[in-house]
């Protein structure tokens, strides 16, 4: 159902995805993946402070889950909100999950949005090392184009578009 929900949200469907995961979140209320499914959508159409409250309500109910706590403070960061609150989620899911390429990722993001670029690209840096994913390398050619080494940033996106073309 969260993957269905996805693709409708990405074929400009938002409506019909959000009733999608409402009714099945109304069977399945226990069912974490359908929040997260609901919360991308919200973020998507840009309802970002809906999305941070169906985040806020996950982990309310899975206060010590490592997902929920980077899940709300890559979203808090990534909109430039509530940034200390943000990187204290991000450390905490980080001290969970020491070896998360996703959580070191989201670490060195908020770190760059508090304006620490150096600190975050050390961990950019390891988390691309980690899983060059896509996403990765687009956080981490960001903060190398910002500390000045933009001939480093665009051979990060020219490698990372390489290999995952269709990102």
């Amino acid at each position: 159902t969260a993957g269905r929900a996805q693709v409708m949200a990405e074929e400009g469907r938002a409506g019909d995805a959000l009733a999608l995961l409402d009714r099945a979140l109304a069977a399945y209320p226990d069912q974490d993946e359908l929040r997260y499914a609901r919360a991308f959508v919200l973020e998507r159409e840009g309802r970002v402070g809906e999305a941070i409250r169906e985040l806020r309500a996950v982990l309310q109910q899975r206060p010590e889950d490592p997902t929920a706590q980077n899940a709300l403070g890559f979203t808090l960061a990534d909109h430039g909100r509530s940034l200390p609150e943000a990187e204290r989620l991000i450390r905490t899911a980080l001290a969970g999950r020491p070896d998360s390429a996703a959580i070191q990722d989201s670490l060195g993001w908020v770190l760059h949005r508090r304006g620490r670029s150096h600190e975050a690209l050390t961990w950019l840096e390891r988390a691309y090392a980690n899983e060059p994913d896509p996403e990765i390398a687009a956080h981490l050619g960001e903060v190398q184009w910002t500390l000045g080494n933009r001939d480093v940033a665009e051979r990060t996106w020219r490698a990372a578009l390489e290999r995952a073309p269709e990102h």
